[in-house]
């Protein structure tokens, strides 16, 4: 048992080794590997960075150096991830406003609905405000609502898609799906009716 925990331990003393520490230029890359991979918001890109800067801390022992150094290390961290961004944000790499709109034409031709993508914007960190603009903006009118709505219909194959034996049967199951994915019964209805002009 005993060889155990020391061969626990000198397996993470080598880990430990191989991990170089934190400095403000190794989270500026992490960030910009993150966004050259992906297009995200500030909010995510300030998650990836807390999370290597919390690998790192286990990796070196942090916690083990004492409760004083580590919140320390802490405030330094949090500093040069604050500055990371700003650079970023500054820059153009990060731009919510740029990812909002991307996403919201994303998924208005995939078939969401309004009220979808302000919950899916909310989820993706963009913030609530800049949410309900882009929304209101690409999104505002009955007509972009049931040309969503009718995109959906057509993704699904359901409403006046189906084959007139399977329709009637399916008719209310069809409503609920729409109504599900956030539109309004009148629009579910003129959406499952007929084809609407895109």
């Amino acid at each position: 048992m005993e060889d155990q925990f020391s061969s626990q331990r000198a397996k993470r003393a080598r880990s430990a080794s191989r991990v170089a520490p934190l400095t403000q230029a190794a989270l500026e890359a992490v960030a910009l590997r993150y966004l050259n991979r992906f297009d995200a918001t500030r909010s995510r890109v300030k998650q990836v960075l807390e999370r290597k800067v919390e690998r790192v801390r286990k990796a070196l022992g942090a916690a083990d150096t004492g409760a004083n150094a580590a919140h320390q290390d802490l405030e330094q961290s949090a500093q040069w991830i604050e500055q990371t961004l700003t650079r970023l944000c500054d820059a153009g790499y990060v731009d919510d406003q740029r990812y909002a709109r991307n996403l919201t034409r994303s998924l208005l031709d995939r078939g969401c609905s309004p009220r979808q993508l302000q919950n899916k914007l909310r989820q993706r960190g963009v913030p609530a405000p800049l949410a309900n603009d882009v929304v209101a903006e690409l999104a505002s009118t009955v007509d972009d609502e049931l040309r969503a709505a009718s995109r959906l219909v057509k993704r699904r194959r359901m409403g006046y898609l189906r084959t007139e034996a399977a329709r009637e049967p399916r008719a209310n199951k069809d409503l609920a799906a729409l109504a599900r994915a956030g539109f309004s019964f009148q629009i579910a209805r003129r959406a499952l009716s007929g084809p609407v002009d895109d």
